[in-house]
């Protein structure tokens, strides 16, 4: 695993998505919300994985 020097950002539109931190916690996020991650740690996992409703 690498750290990446960039800036992230996600903004929710519609529907959920679900951020999975180090450590295995999890979070949603709904609609109208919006996440920044800088510098993040880079490996072949996914940053976040989109939920239907």
């Amino acid at each position: 695993m690498h750290t990446t020097p960039t800036l992230d950002y996600a903004i929710v539109r519609e529907g959920v998505l679900m951020l999975e931190f180090d450590g295995g916690d999890r979070r949603d996020i709904h609609a109208g919300d919006i996440v920044v991650q800088q510098e993040r740690v880079t490996a072949s996992e996914t940053w976040a994985m989109f939920q239907q409703r």
